[in-house]
């Protein structure tokens, strides 16, 4: 916590006197504080009570000599109002309960106006804040007497809140301050750069309403910055200034400076960050973040955090930029600052898969709920409900280790769960992979698969507006619902309420329809809420949910693993090096109380010095993974699931691809790729164990043989309907496209690919010959709503020189600072092929690997005495002829 000044007063009130007491420095301790201090029957209350506690602890008592009162005897009015549903701040939930007394809103601006004022009080001014200071005593007690005062079990948990809040975690200050410094000098370039390009009209990447002026003044609708809307303007071949602005954008507004700021703002003397953790932030009970928040830490890109972290701890700018966007790694950075002291290690769980769980136990949905306690005991991945969905949803197997894969069934529990449509399922995945007809067969499909679910929905709702019409106790299952004192209530499980106060029933949005409206303290507000069962359904889980980390959080608090952070359904312990276990601490976190125990949860545990996890270990290889042959294999493990659609052909990607496998593998487009890392499965899909990309035949038409959604779509169809007989007939799609693309470059004379030969290769491109194959392209294809400067190279047939293809390096800023060089080929693939160079001798024959290696070596080296102009080829495989 940051210093604190020398107060000018103190203002208390005790049940004994009507007017409150102000106490200055030099004058006694009040007698009245001393017996509370003395007396266990006394408590403290106080809105926000851990700012008093902190003036108490790190003032008062120090420097005055005032006794602490034990946490455990404090009430905290701010705490009971957020637990009943009401506003936070002292202002907001006086005037929401109508009291008698006000907030002082002049001493309140003239005590903001001091605080950032190096000049003491004038003796007048001190008058104003004594009268300030007293008034917002009368509103607390005022409070204190409207507000139910928090029940046992969560009056017990907020001390525990307090002790976490008050420990804080620790924190690597020498990488926060690397980090800030080179997220400053990255988002520096990047507003610089944007300036040069749009001439000084915009200066910043965070300036939107003139970045989407600029774009639509150049004939683009873009109606936000979202991934979907940019995606949609770069798909329709923008000007270059529109898609380097959009690709600037996309890398200058991170938030890991501002990040940074808020946590080097608050680190202390012992390098611990306290105060981070927000009680009872959200109506459902659930913990929100202050300062730092680390409950919005994004999760991580970055495949190898741990090179990030030398990187950025080195000051070096271009390795971090050889890991990708420096603002991304650095953000990704941000959660490894928080780590372990010396001599301390930390010790986490989350729980798994918890709001689909605890939805499918409330709801009834007996299906899942056997699913999930049998994956829990047998780690079978037919059994896992994510898996379940996504392999109905994707026409494949999927399992638990193929993590993209899984996301969507999890995106579809969390979109689809709580009633939502296509809309939620784009907040969750704006990747924009899917088409919209794509994600509402998804809803159709999970809907039918989770019949009770869909009845709970229905249920929820009509019972609160039962209760409330009726004004009567009504239950359903482990839930109830009842009226009190204008507050409409639902009681959880485990006996905690939630509130909607001001409840009333108004006609609905369709005819003969009614809907629930409520006031609701969101983001410090008082506002009416139009309810409807998706906003109960997940007040329910998330409450449920919450508890179940309360309770966690108790136990292995009360086991001697002393709680530094939680966020959302995780803990995090900070312990002695040779303390504990992980499965000790997972199994404290799996015991379930009472009310729940019926419930199949489980978590997954970690232990290291780091809150980031480290670096990946390469997956192991598909073959190794023991699954069912087919996606209705697995759906059929779940008793009762409805059955499955018709599956959708399977199309060889081999055959797509066209390029002779190695052990089911190829060399990966996605990075430099020497030793074939790229898995081919005969399902359709892709993925790569070295740099983990992975997609399906349409995403591997649309990345890699340069085919826009429409024509990438239309080859599938026909490939489908038999009209494609051979793998031959495919590639006249991406020779034509590929050949389009070389007649209109131009030769390399005079343009970027010299300098990119010349000066980052170290070729001499006087000696190539007039005739050799390479062009340079201004705008040349290179992914999906991208056209970039490009180096070119024409592939020909070995014996008959018929042009196969092109290959392309993208000749992007970056390259020319030293960064990642990208390449992708493109065309119709015969075996064998090369790019001829030079005219091949009558008497031998170079061939090299790598367009750039074999360049660099024939104007360097020389074979008897005489230049050996090779061929090129891009792959091993090449070689075989």
């Amino acid at each position: 916590m940051p210093p604190i000044r020398r107060p000018a007063f103190i203002a208390l009130l005790t049940p004994s006197t009507c007017s409150v007491n102000i106490w200055l420095p030099g004058r006694p301790i009040p007698p009245e504080f001393l017996v509370a201090a003395n007396d266990p029957n006394w408590h403290v209350v106080a809105h926000n009570d851990s700012f008093e506690a902190a003036i108490e602890e790190r003032v008062l008592a120090p420097r005055y000599g005032w006794p602490v009162i034990p946490i455990e005897r404090d009430r905290c009015t701010m705490a009971a109002a957020l637990a009943a549903a009401l506003p936070g701040k002292l202002e907001n939930v006086a005037e929401a309960l109508d009291l008698p007394f006000q907030k002082d809103r002049e001493g309140y601006r003239l005590m903001r106006k001091l605080a950032r004022r190096r000049e003491p009080p004038t003796p007048g001014e001190l008058d104003i804040l004594a009268a300030y200071c007293a008034r917002d005593v009368e509103v607390e007690r005022a409070v204190d007497h409207a507000v139910p005062p928090l029940s046992p079990d969560e009056q017990a948990l907020w001390i525990l809140d307090f002790i976490v809040n008050r420990r804080g975690f620790h924190v690597d200050r020498d990488l926060a301050v690397a980090a800030r410094k080179l997220a400053g000098e990255e988002q520096a370039a990047v507003n610089r750069a944007i300036a040069v390009l749009t001439e000084g009209e915009i200066t910043t990447a965070n300036q939107v309403a003139r970045i989407r002026a600029f774009v639509e003044e150049r004939g683009h609708a873009l109606k936000s910055l979202s991934k979907r809307s940019v995606s949609a303007v770069l798909a329709h071949d923008p000007e270059a200034e529109v898609e380097q602005l959009l690709q600037l954008r996309r890398d200058g507004s991170r938030a890991a400076a501002r990040k940074l700021d808020a946590l080097l703002a608050g680190i202390e003397d012992d390098n611990r960050l306290r105060g981070c953790l927000r009680f009872h932030g959200a109506a459902t009970g659930l913990w929100s973040g202050s300062r730092f928040q680390p409950q919005n830490l994004k999760k991580a890109e970055t495949k190898n955090t741990d090179a990030a972290i030398d990187a950025i701890l080195a000051a070096d700018l271009e390795r971090v930029r050889g890991l990708g966007a420096p603002l991304v790694i650095i953000g990704d950075a941000t959660r490894a600052v928080i780590c372990a002291p010396p001599g301390k290690i930390l010790i986490g769980a989350d729980f798994s898969a918890i709001e689909s769980r605890v939805l499918a136990w409330i709801a009834g949905e007996t299906w899942k709920v056997e699913a999930y306690r049998q994956y829990d005991a047998t780690q079978d991945p037919a059994l896992e409900p994510y898996c379940i969905t996504a392999s109905r949803s994707l026409r494949r197997p999927v399992t638990p280790e193929d993590e993209a894969g899984r996301a969507i069934g999890k995106t579809c529990d969390l979109a689809f769960g709580y009633g939502g449509g296509r809309g939620a399922f784009r907040r969750f995945d704006p990747s924009d992979t899917h088409s919209d007809a794509a994600v509402e067969k998804f809803k159709s499909e999970w809907r039918n698969a989770h019949r009770a679910t869909v009845k709970f929905w229905r249920r929820l709702e009509n019972a609160l507006k039962r209760a409330l019409r009726r004004r009567e106790r009504i239950e359903l299952g482990t839930l109830t619902f009842e009226t009190i004192d204008g507050a409409l209530f639902l009681t959880l499980p485990n006996g905690r309420r939630l509130a909607y106060p001001e409840p009333r029933i108004e006609p609905g949005k369709y005819p003969d329809t009614t809907q629930l409206v409520f006031k609701d303290n969101a983001k410090g507000g008082w506002r009416d809420v139009r309810g409807w069962h998706g906003v109960f359904v997940e007040n329910v889980v998330a409450g449920i949910s919450r508890d179940l980390l309360a309770a966690a959080m108790q136990r292995v608090e009360a086991a001697g693993y002393p709680v530094t952070l939680h966020v959302h359904d995780e803990l995090v312990a900070e312990v002695p090096e040779d303390f504990g276990s992980v499965e000790d601490f997972v199994a404290l976190m799996l015991e379930l109380p009472d009310w729940a125990a019926a419930l199949p949860i489980a978590a997954k545990g970690w232990r290291r010095q780091r809150y980031a996890k480290p670096a990946k270990a390469p997956a192991p290889p598909a073959e190794s993974i023991s699954r069912p042959e087919t996606p209705e294999a697995i759906i059929a493990a779940a008793a009762h699931l409805p059955d499955p659609p018709a599956p959708v052909p399977a199309l060889s990607l081999a055959d797509i691809i066209g390029e002779p496998l190695v052990g089911g593998k190829i060399h990966c487009p996605y990075h430099d790729d020497s030793t074939p890392s790229c898995h081919v499965y005969p399902d359709g899909h892709f993925h790569c164990f070295g740099c983990d990309a992975r997609g399906s035949v349409l995403d591997w038409l649309r990345d890699f043989e340069g085919l826009d959604e429409a024509a990438a779509q239309a080859l599938l169809a026909d490939w489908q309907a038999g009209t494609l007989t051979e793998p031959r007939a495919r590639d006249d799609y991406t020779l034509k496209l590929a050949l389009d693309l070389w007649e209109d470059a131009q030769l390399i004379a005079g343009t970027p690919a010299v300098d990119y030969l010349a000066k980052v290769r170290g070729i001499d491109v006087s000696v190539l010959p007039a005739e050799a194959p390479l062009r340079f392209h201004p705008r040349c294809i290179f992914g999906p709503g991208q056209r970039v400067p490009a180096l070119l190279a024409l592939y020909q047939d070995v014996a008959t020189d018929v042009p196969a293809g092109i290959h392309r390096i993208r000749l992007s800023p970056e390259v020319f600072a030293g960064g990642k060089v990208e390449r992708l080929s493109l065309g119709r693939w015969p075996a064998p092929r090369a790019i001829k160079l030079w005219s091949a001798s009558e008497s031998q024959l170079f061939v090299g690997e790598g367009l750039e290696t074999v360049l660099a070596a024939a104007t360097r080296l020389q074979y008897r005495d005489a230049p050996m102009q090779p061929w090129a080829a891009i792959s091993r495989s090449s070689f075989t002829w």
